[in-house]
């Protein structure tokens, strides 16, 4: 998704997601392939892909108003990881940053079996995530900021005044004016 495509194009997939160089090889997890298959998850993965610290919504500050993007569909919502516990951990995760930057869930059906065994989490993610992006889908993004020093703590504004706080910290709620935020969740309002 670029300048390019923008006059002609609703929507892009991959966007949000960034570049995994050596941090992440999806292809050698494959998607017929169940655990105990190792997507090689590096540090860098948690420390830039889904670290709050240093994940900058500049592409949304830019094309929010007018181009709907997801994660790219190798690390779409429902993608196993190497344990349960992690399958849980980047789910969540996503949901969060998709409500952050105001986005849509993406998620990868090829296979019946994974879709059996995910589908309430997957009806569960499209409640959390579709219902807040109905409302902000082709709103500009016209703010997003830190709360807190370790950055764990997130603000976004959209141009009708709607608004979301997103918690990363995974023990810590975070005290707004919005009310309490727990750990791993968000609140949404309108200034």
């Amino acid at each position: 998704g670029d300048d390019w495509g923008v006059p002609y194009m609703h929507s892009f997939y991959g966007p949000l997601a960034l570049q995994r160089s050596e941090s992440r090889k999806i292809s050698d997890a494959g998607w017929s392939i169940r655990r105990p298959v190792d997507p090689k998850i590096g540090p860098k993965y948690d420390e830039y892909y889904f670290g709050p610290a240093h994940r900058v919504p500049l592409y949304d500050l830019v094309y929010h108003d007018c181009i709907i993007t997801t994660f790219h569909d190798g690390d779409s919502n429902n993608m196993y990881y190497k344990t349960e516990e992690e399958d849980r951990k980047y789910w969540r995760l996503k949901e969060l940053y998709q409500v952050l930057h105001g986005q849509a869930p993406n998620f990868y059906l090829t296979f019946e079996e994974f879709f059996e065994e995910q589908h309430e989490r997957i009806r569960e993610s499209i409640e959390t995530v579709c219902s807040w992006h109905e409302q902000v889908a082709y709103e500009e993004l016209v703010d997003h900021r830190y709360l807190t020093e370790d950055r764990m703590v997130q603000e976004s504004h959209f141009s009708s005044g709607k608004s979301v706080i997103v918690n990363f910290n995974e023990s810590d709620p975070y005290e707004s004016r919005q009310g309490t935020v727990p750990p791993l969740d968000f609140v949404t309002y309108t200034r």
